[in-house]
């Protein structure tokens, strides 16, 4: 499958998540029927960088339009597809029913430091696909543009930032077996995609 990316270049220097118009717009981060969407997380230890990108024109349109609306942004089109990240931790978020309306930046925050475990380039990669006419199945894959890299250390690190991140949002993540594929979940209400699809605030950030 073909995907059209586009990278985030932020005009403001500290980007901030507005919560209530987030939760206002959330329906445009769900794909078009049999379209996929995705958010990319590519992390190093000098810079990180947030990616859009979709399998369709309509529903990449509508990604462009919630993230210049939500934050100071440009949305520079990437040349051609980009490098396919070999995934070395597979997972589905099944959200459970929540008590409240929970909110938590621990899992976009973790994820964009994750770099400083090995020192070394990580990508972390969400998909989201459609079911129905405003839901949403999510997965997560984590891993490295060099297939010679092997998670050591950043293993026990995933592990614990994953159980937090459940423990805090009543959203289970599950671990699936089988690499250069998204897994499909149960349906996800747009309004809690505040959790995973954001840009970390500066006060996120070390």
């Amino acid at each position: 499958m073909m995907y059209k990316w586009h990278r985030l270049v932020f005009t403001d220097l500290y980007p901030t998540t507005d919560i209530w118009k987030y939760r206002s717009m959330a329906e445009l981060l769900v794909p078009w029927k049999n379209e996929i969407n995705r958010f990319r997380i590519v992390s190093n230890t000098e810079i990180t960088d947030f990616y859009i990108g979709s399998s369709g024109i309509e529903s990449l349109s509508m990604m462009r339009s919630f993230f210049k609306r939500l934050y100071s942004v440009n949305l520079e089109p990437v040349d051609g597809p980009l490098d396919e990240p070999y995934p070395l931790r597979n997972f589905i978020l099944i959200p459970g029913k929540p008590i409240r309306q929970l909110y938590s930046k621990s899992l976009v925050q973790n994820l964009a430091n994750l770099h400083t475990i090995e020192g070394n380039e990580l990508v972390s990669d969400f998909a989201m696909y459609r079911k129905g006419r405003d839901k949403i199945l999510v997965s997560l894959r984590i891993g490295t543009f060099s297939d010679l890299h092997k998670f050591m250390g950043e293993n026990a690190y995933i592990d614990r930032m994953m159980k937090k991140f459940s423990q805090e949002t009543r959203i289970k993540i599950k671990e699936v077996k089988g690499i250069g594929t998204f897994h499909r979940a149960k349906a996800f209400d747009p309004n809690r995609l505040i959790n995973i699809i954001r840009v970390p605030d500066d006060e996120d950030l070390p």
